[in-house]
């Protein structure tokens, strides 16, 4: 179990934003990266606690800061700490409802977990063009998320369901 970060002892203070969005970015890829699959377990769970504290350190100073949070529920989520990393999902989404980069990094962490998808990343990513062509390739994909894409669509513009069934049309066949 992850022991609390004494917060005295961290060795990276954060000058700005821009440096805590660069670490946080960094902790991001190196837990959620294409690497991930080729680390040992003790690498990545050394990675998830030095990322737990940025996150912490990053939360001290700005508490509403999403990034920060999803960070922190990678990492929880990593160390098997899933009602954790739960709480720093819904947070995430809390603090950038519409932030399309970060609902597509949360679908996929809930994807990655066997939780599930909020629909408001869904309808956040079904917003633009190329959320809905993420979209459209894990509802091909697979089956389960159909529903939940469906039912968020149901609930957006006519506009945006059009597109969503166009792509849907476009990637059936073949394109």
């Amino acid at each position: 179990m992850r022991q609390p970060l004494d917060h005295s002892q961290v060795e990276l203070q954060f000058v700005s934003l821009r440096s805590k969005t660069a670490a946080l970015l960094a902790c991001d890829h190196d837990l959620a990266g294409p690497a991930v699959a080729f680390k040992t377990t003790e690498t990545l769970r050394a990675t998830a606690n030095r990322c737990a504290d940025l996150a912490e350190t990053a939360q001290a100073t700005a508490p509403t800061f999403a990034l920060s949070h999803l960070v922190a529920a990678q990492s929880a989520m990593t160390l098997g700490q899933l009602d954790l990393g739960r709480t720093h999902l819904e947070r995430s989404r809390t603090y950038a409802r519409f932030e399309g980069w970060l609902a597509q990094k949360r679908f996929v962490l809930s994807l990655r977990n066997n939780l599930p998808t909020a629909t408001s990343d869904v309808q956040t990513l079904l917003s633009t063009q190329f959320g809905t062509e993420f979209l459209a390739r894990h509802y091909l994909a697979n089956p389960a998320l159909r529903d939940t894409i469906g039912t968020a669509a149901l609930d957006m513009n006519g506009h945006i369901q059009q597109r969503l069934l166009n792509l849907l049309t476009k990637y059936r066949a073949g394109a």
